[in-house]
This record gives structure tokens, sequence and C-alpha cells, in this order.
């Protein structure tokens, strides 16, 4: 898929290799850039599905409802409520590029 945000292009392509796949990825439109997040389930865990689209569907919800927190802050309440995120685990990456330049947070543990 390509899509034009203001003066970004945005390509996706989701491919699963083994299986369903567990990682989540969107990109989202704000009135002078974009929002890009990114969701890597852990997979051997459980419920790496299930916690990648509940970040994602946690920074749609921040960015609907005009939300004040920073991304750091976005994060960390889905860390305090893991019922958000079905139980299960993920890496995350959230940033917000604009003209202001580049703003964001990340939580998790991928060194393996």
């Amino acid at each position: 898929m390509v899509l034009r945000l203001g003066q970004f292009l945005v390509a996706t392509k989701v491919v699963a290799s083994r299986g369903a796949g567990q990682d989540r990825a969107d990109v989202f439109a704000t009135g002078d850039g974009l929002v890009i997040a990114l969701a890597d389930g852990a997979g051997g865990t459980g419920h790496g599905a299930e916690a990648a689209e509940g970040v994602i569907a946690a920074v749609a919800a921040h960015l609907a409802a005009a939300g004040a927190m920073s991304w750091k802050d976005v994060l960390a309440e889905l860390d305090r409520k893991p019922v958000r995120l079905g139980h299960g685990q993920t890496t995350a990456v959230v940033l917000q590029v604009d003209e202001r330049g580049i703003n964001g947070a990340a939580v998790g543990d991928s060194a393996g």
C-alpha cells in the first residue's frame, strides 16, 4: 500500500514469514505530519499478536482523543494495565514526525 501524507510518502507491505505473525505496524496522518507505530509481539510467550494489536489501538485512541500525554506515558500506561495488551508481551516503538522534528518512545527488549 502506498499512501501520501502531506509531504510524506508512506509505503507498507505486510508479509508473515512464519504463520500468522505476531507483529503489527500502522501509520497515522496528523495535522502536520505522521505517527508511526511498530509493535513486535513476543511469539514464544503467548498472546504476542494481541499485545501488538493493543499497542496500535492505544496509539490510535490517543490520537483520536488528541491526548496530551507523551508517547512515553502512553506506553507506560499500557504496561500498568496489561489487560489492554491481552496479557501478552511486545516491544513497541512510536515515532511522531512533523516539521518540528522527530519525537517518540520505545519499550521492550529485542536483544535476542
